[in-house]
């Protein structure tokens, strides 16, 4: 007989530690989570980019006229019919489209939330470009209309920016 009892029990060995894989539920549930949100964003900035490429392409041909040899009286008037495109057709603002000379400038000025148009260098827009003498101060319209492109957000949505052209357009009458 064994006088100790204890010496043939055979040694304790412990479990092996839990694996990373599978993960828990509540990890398989986090991840579906995020990868939800990560979709979600991507949507948001891919609907983002599509609503203002008619902003950048406006921003491009504008670069384009005022890179090129153009007279004044052309680079006005391509300056103004790009954001009258823009505006009108790409952002639907439907009021925009009638109007000429001082309404079209201070319109400018209500959407560029500045004075850049109706007392500045933007002036040339409306009916000074018709003058004989047409003097325009290049970089500072194309600086006004730059702070102009950057200031219209589509995302803002339309029905903002379409009260704005209709409170700029109501303003303005005669």
């Amino acid at each position: 007989m064994n006088p100790d009892p204890l010496a043939t029990l055979r040694d304790i060995y412990l479990p092996l530690p839990p694996g990373w894989w599978p993960p828990a539920p509540g990890w398989w549930i986090l991840t579906a989570l995020g990868l939800i949100a990560l979709v979600w964003l991507c949507r948001k900035f891919y609907q983002r980019w599509l609503v203002l490429a008619p902003v950048r392409a406006a921003k491009a041909l504008l670069s384009q006229s005022f890179d090129g040899g153009r007279s004044d009286e052309a680079l006005v008037n391509q300056t103004n019919e790009i954001l009258k495109r823009l505006l009108v057709v790409a952002l639907q603002m439907q009021p925009l489209g009638r109007l000429s000379g001082d309404r079209w400038l201070l319109a400018l000025d209500s959407i560029s939330g500045s004075k850049d148009f109706s007392q500045g260098p933007g002036r040339v827009l409306g009916t000074d470009r018709f003058a004989p003498e047409l003097s325009v101060q290049r970089d500072a319209l194309y600086q006004a209309v730059t702070n102009l492109l950057s200031g219209v957000k589509p995302l803002d949505s339309s029905q903002a920016l379409n009260a704005m052209a209709a409170a700029s357009t109501g303003s303005c009458h005669d």
